[in-house]
């Protein structure tokens, strides 16, 4: 502890900032850091003890995939599985796919494991490419069968899943099937087509669906089981609903961005609303700072009560600003993007309708933006 005697969140009582933004590490995953998720965990813990089999991990932007991955990670190993990572935002093809592949299989798996044959066969396509894609597969079915192997893709929850879906089906359609793979989705670009769905079912065995964080009392969970899983003397610190209302309203449940905020708290010192609201606002300086009139008009109709495109479109047209449906609906993307507005699909029916922290319309009347 003397190394860190003098840094702020020792002087808070905690081994490191408990609220880091990076997800939680290989090392540290499946320990106390890792909180709840427990249906999700045994799902993957299931999973990993199979030989074949692609799962896919679904959720808000901002709730755990990433630590999810890193769990998994973790529990492979654990069990003697050889672990590949890809981020599939680094390919456009299949070959280029499978050439990142071979060359993590040359650098994870030891060489007194593969074959003569089988690295004449990885050699021979990182040259030859597409003329021996049959041998490849072939020999990397080989290969997984003598080493239990599991494929981790991270981040696909950040492309547009309707736009890849057929390069992530051809994918996983080509792979040998004794290599397991899971990967993220993002459910915000899943829902509400069911085209999508119907896709997503024949990709993947079955999805986990992680829990929102829609309540003061989960988020309370969250918060305080990451505080207690660094904390070495933090006494009685503990935060207001009020802050967690606070927390809940301009993040939707984001954890993320929950621990952002939290984050610039916690080094401050003072735990009061006041406090918070004036590092939300430094923290979205920039955020705020790039938010047009017509932005501003949406964001402030939208913390009245969640409206619909229709209802948006109306509202804009009564401001004098005229803007078809598709350019709406981009301006909110982008919005979400920026954690300003959120996205719900209403119960029995394909709508989406769209919402933004009630506080929104007293930070922007403050008009220092």
């Amino acid at each position: 502890m003397n190394q860190l005697k003098d840094t702020w969140f020792a002087e808070r009582g905690f081994t490191k900032n408990p609220f880091s933004l990076e997800p939680i590490s290989v090392e540290e995953a499946d320990s106390k850091s890792f909180i709840d998720r427990s249906e999700a965990k045994e799902d993957i813990r299931k999973f990993i003890q199979e030989r074949a089999g692609a799962i896919i991990v679904i959720s808000e932007i901002g709730v755990g995939k990433s630590s999810i991955m890193n769990l998994t990670e973790k529990l492979a190993k654990n069990i003697g599985k050889i672990v590949f990572r890809l981020d599939p935002r680094n390919y456009t093809e299949k070959i280029s796919f499978l050439a990142a592949l071979v060359k993590q299989v040359d650098f994870n798996i030891p060489k007194d494991k593969i074959s003569e044959t089988e690295k004449y066969a990885f050699t021979n396509f990182l040259v030859n490419k597409e003329q021996d894609l049959q041998i490849l597969l072939d020999n990397l079915e080989s290969l997984f069968n003598k080493n239990p192997s599991i494929l981790i893709m991270d981040d696909l929850d950040k492309l547009n899943f309707k736009k890849h879906v057929d390069f992530i089906k051809e994918i996983i359609d080509l792979l040998p099937k004794n290599l397991q793979i899971i990967t993220t989705g993002d459910i915000n670009q899943i829902l509400p087509s069911r085209k999508t769905v119907s896709i997503l079912y024949q990709i993947f065995d079955f999805p986990i669906l992680l829990e929102e964080i829609n309540s003061i009392e989960i988020l309370r969970e969250f918060v305080y089981g990451r505080m207690n899983a660094y904390a070495f003397k933090i006494d009685n610190l503990k935060f207001d609903d009020e802050i967690f209302q606070i927390l809940l309203d301009r993040t939707c449940g984001n954890l993320r961005e929950v621990f952002r905020y939290l984050s610039h708290l916690l080094r401050l010192g003072n735990y009061y609303k006041e406090d918070l609201m004036n590092i939300i606002i430094k923290v979205d300086s920039i955020r705020l700072y790039s938010l047009d009139l017509t932005d501003k008009i949406i964001l402030k109709f939208l913390a009245e009560e969640p409206k619909s495109i229709k209802d948006i479109s109306s509202h804009l047209q009564k401001s004098g600003i005229g803007l078809s449906k598709p350019m709406i609906r981009f301006r909110l993307d982008e919005l979400h993007q920026n954690c300003w507005v959120y996205k719900n699909k209403l119960k029995d029916s394909k709508k989406i309708i769209y919402s933004a922290p009630k506080m929104i319309t007293e930070i922007l009347n403050q008009n220092r933006w």
